[in-house]
């Protein structure tokens, strides 16, 4: 009997401690991260050279709604004297259409250039675009109209305008061929008035050898330039940011016409293309040619880790009235701060054959919240 009564206490108190047991055992409720709704920008680039000194320091802030501000001013110190400023502004004002504007006012003469414009986009893909230019000091007062298409294969970007002297245009086609186990992005486009030519190539694979170039063909002038970049064992570079490259050197969206580049801000560095983010080499260069000169530059990049990368180079440009050539170095190293939001970035370039050596410094911090 009286084992019988402890049976039934024991049973009772392991039914009275279940529930809580139960409870206690349960997982802790997921904590659900959310991502950043705006996301600010603040950087300076101080570049010393040629006895002069200029300070260039940018904000930009992004919503995920699509709105972007950019404010940036340019200031010139020493024999450069140059001071202007640009605000781009860009908003959504119905789910499909956005308002925009680029503003750039030199202060030292007071000349100003305006580019405001609407953005529709009635579909996937597809965006249609006009607005009103004005710049002082080039005396264009006009319109423009232009628009893009874009899917995973394929890209036609171009703008028509009238600035109140001549009727323009420029545009780019670019798309991604298939080959092998990767795909190789190619496009073409200009300025139909200025007679330039601009080609954009590179492979979009993330694990294999990858070769980006950019070349601008000069007909009026007849001379040449472009950039390219070497990453052997795989890049970030995806369609969509060629299609970015192409909008760059074609200026598409009305960029350089009466107004600047303002509403697309910075670009990242070169090093920042290379695929993992560790132990992985690039190297980066440019050259130009023209009637009187031909120049090649290169640097060598390494990134270290995600947040270090280090490069050297050299280069050399060749005088061909003169018959002689100028021989550069270079070096530079790029680093995040550790236990701040903060990035830093510094270049020196030494020209041997005059003895001077010119330097630029970065430094950003980029919040989200």
């Amino acid at each position: 009997m009286r084992y019988k009564r402890l049976i039934n206490t024991v049973l009772a108190a392991i039914m009275m401690a279940t529930p809580a047991a139960s409870v206690l055992a349960q997982p802790k409720a997921e904590v659900v991260k959310v991502a950043p709704k705006r996301n600010v920008f603040a950087g300076s680039i101080v570049n010393n050279a040629n006895n002069g000194t200029t300070v260039d320091s940018l904000v930009n802030f992004s919503g995920d709604n699509g709105t972007t501000v950019i404010s940036e001013q340019v200031k010139g110190f020493g024999e450069d004297q140059k001071n202007s400023m640009s605000l781009g502004l860009k908003f959504p004002l119905t789910k499909t259409v956005k308002l925009g504007q680029a503003l750039d006012i030199d202060l030292t003469t007071n000349n100003y250039g305006v580019t405001a414009f609407a953005e529709v986009n009635p579909t996937l893909g597809l965006t249609l675009r006009a607005g009103g230019i004005n710049n002082s000091s080039a005396n264009i007062k006009g319109g423009f109209m232009g628009g893009s298409y874009t899917n995973d294969k394929l890209t036609v970007d171009l703008d028509s305008w009238y600035d109140g002297n001549i009727t323009n245009g420029h545009g780019f086609v670019g798309g991604v061929i298939p080959l092998g186990p990767t795909g190789l992005y190619v496009s073409v486009g200009g300025d139909l008035d200025q007679k330039v030519m601009n080609i954009v190539t590179g492979f979009t694979s993330k694990k294999h050898f990858n070769l980006f170039t950019s070349s601008r063909i000069d007909l009026k002038n007849n001379s040449q330039n472009g950039n390219y970049t070497v990453i052997p064992n795989g890049s970030t570079f995806t369609k969509g940011g060629y299609d970015f490259q192409s909008h760059i050197v074609n200026g598409t969206g009305m960029r350089g016409v009466a107004t600047g580049y303002i509403l697309d801000s910075w670009a990242p560095f070169d090093a920042e293309r290379v695929n993992g983010g560790k132990d992985h080499l690039a190297i980066s260069g440019n050259w130009s040619n023209d009637k009187d000169v031909v120049q090649s530059s290169f640097t060598v990049l390494y990134r270290v880790s995600p947040k270090l990368f280090l490069g050297i180079g050299g280069g050399d440009s060749f005088d061909k009235n003169q018959e002689t050539h100028a021989l550069s170095g270079n070096a530079e190293a790029y680093a995040v701060i550790p236990g701040t939001p903060l990035d830093a970035w510094v270049k020196g370039n030494h020209d041997f054959s005059k003895g001077e050596t010119s330097l630029t410094g970065y430094m950003g911090i980029t919040k989200s919240f």
